[in-house]
């Protein structure tokens, strides 16, 4: 995470609505959106320092610390 902004490279079918999830260590969903593109910039900025997950609508998830 850079600049308050997360780039997430990722290859998804593009012919389905592709979504994620951003949760805390909680388990609490603290952001989520649509993918556009396969190098999409995710603006965290407003998320206070910690560790978060990811969670792609593939079932894939990335796990990352905010500072």
């Amino acid at each position: 995470v850079t600049n308050g902004s997360f780039r997430l490279n990722v290859n998804l079918p593009s012919t389905i609505e592709n979504t994620y999830l951003i949760v805390d260590m909680s388990g609490k969903t603290v952001q989520q959106g649509t993918i556009t593109s396969e190098n999409q910039k995710i603006d965290v900025s407003k998320l206070t320092p910690g560790n978060y997950a990811i969670k792609l609508s593939n079932g894939q998830v990335i796990k990352w610390l905010k500072n």
